[in-house]
């Protein structure tokens, strides 16, 4: 376990954990990992928060030249402001355009390193252009996994339903994170309940305006499946929006179905598989949903165990099933998203399962070998209050205020957040 570490870590975890699983416990330090050299970073798409410039700057000494993805320009000046102090020392250039600029600056025999966040296909096209080692990170269908158990009650069952629901609404779907498989036993005695309240806050979230190129047609596609369902709900506030996709009760052999499993959608579509194992012994189920979803699930970047805590002390080689599972930040009643926000953890696929890409960024801790990043949280845990379908007007109060806590994280800080979160206030 590497965090929480502080006191405010440890009042704004209550209970969450972040783990690194590791070949051993050797830290480098910084001395051994100043590779230094000339690191050419494109940034994605879906958000402008360049983490891989500062692990290059601040983990491995190398200069950068970062340009950041068209479809964020407007945010292109805010990003210049906050990098202005190491642009002017030499640190970092930042270059703008679209893919002439891109594969300029990829072959650039200066480089020696390239990373990219972005989809299979965009790693395809850069990857015969450079001799440099790339590391990347390309998204994938991330699998959710429900594990019947006696702890189970109607009030937890609409906790995690909403929780799911803003996992798979926020940025629209434009996450490389956000669940897509939702993998249940057909035979749960909370399946339609779960799916029910699944579909509820779907319909409440008012959503957000799609902006990532091509998403419509995807949106269009995936419509198109067999029982797939397009929840109006009460609101449309956004020019253009693309409306909640769930689809449920998808046949994993069902040909027609199969986008499910092998197509990013990046907008906001949810599936519902049920698959045949007895509910009533958590641990077999477990195993089977955990080789299901590695096996037919494209792609390693998370995965989400949602599990009644009377389940995980009692469950035999629980820590063992989370090891062996081939993603890189698996999370346990938590959206594993969060891992990426917190660098002493680390974000990507793990060594040796490529569809998400190669390599890692974070590990502030300057860990040897790390295999992947784990976050915990209790099934009942205070946290999902934040991170749940709430009124607009709550949502945005509650992200400025952790905004403000993230940039100044202090006692005054902290408590106008929760006040947000708990009060509302």
């Amino acid at each position: 376990t590497v965090w929480p570490s502080t006191l405010l870590d440890k009042l704004e975890a209550v209970g969450l954990t972040g783990e690194l699983i590791l070949t051993d416990n050797t830290q480098y330090s910084f001395q051994e990992t100043s590779v230094g050299g000339v690191a050419g970073i494109l940034g994605a798409g879906n958000f402008n928060a360049p983490i891989e410039v500062l692990c290059e700057l601040f983990l491995k000494a190398r200069v950068c030249i970062y340009k950041p993805n068209p479809v964020n320009a407007k945010q292109f000046d805010a990003v210049q402001n906050i990098f202005k102090p190491l642009v002017d020392a030499g640190y970092l250039a930042i270059v703008f355009g679209g893919a002439n600029v891109g594969t300029a600056l990829v072959q650039d025999s200066a480089l020696n390193q390239v990373v990219l966040t972005g989809s299979a296909t965009t790693y395809d096209k850069i990857q015969p252009l450079t001799t440099r080692p790339i590391c990347a990170e390309l998204g994938g269908v991330n699998p959710w996994i429900v594990v019947p158990s006696k702890g189970w009650n109607q009030r937890s069952i609409d906790r995690h339903a909403r929780h799911l629901a803003f996992s798979k609404l926020a940025n629209n779907g434009h996450t490389c994170a956000a669940p897509q498989v939702v993998i249940v036993a057909k035979d749960w005695e909370y399946r339609q309940a779960f799916l029910d309240r699944v579909k509820y806050w779907l319909g409440e979230y008012a959503g957000n305006a799609p902006f990532y190129p091509g998403s419509d047609t995807i949106h269009s596609d995936f419509a198109s499946l067999p029982n797939a369902q397009v929840i109006d709900g009460d609101t449309s506030v956004f020019e253009k929006q693309q409306h909640p996709i769930l689809i449920p009760n998808v046949d994993a052999d069902e040909e027609s179905q199969s986008d499910v499993f092998t197509r990013e959608a990046f907008c906001p579509v949810l599936a519902e598989v049920p698959i045949d194992c007895p509910s009533d012994n958590a641990l077999s189920f477990l195993q089977t949903a955990t080789k299901f979803a590695s096996t037919k699930c494209f792609g390693s970047l998370t995965c989400n165990i949602l599990i009644p805590d009377v389940e995980v002390k009692t469950m035999h080689g629980f820590d063992d099933l989370i090891a062996d599972l081939p993603f890189g930040v698996v999370g346990v009643n938590v959206w594993p998203v969060f891992a990426h926000s917190m660098p002493i953890l680390l974000w990507g696929a793990p060594p040796g399962h490529v569809q998400s890409g190669t390599g890692f960024i974070g590990n502030a801790g300057l860990y040897k070998n790390p295999q992947k990043a784990v976050l915990r949280a209790p099934f009942h845990w205070l946290g999902l209050r934040a991170l749940s379908v709430m009124p607009p007007l709550k949502t945005e109060k509650v992200f400025q205020r952790l905004a403000s806590y993230k940039l100044r994280p202090n006692m005054v800080t902290q408590s106008m957040l929760f006040a947000a979160i708990f009060l509302g206030i």
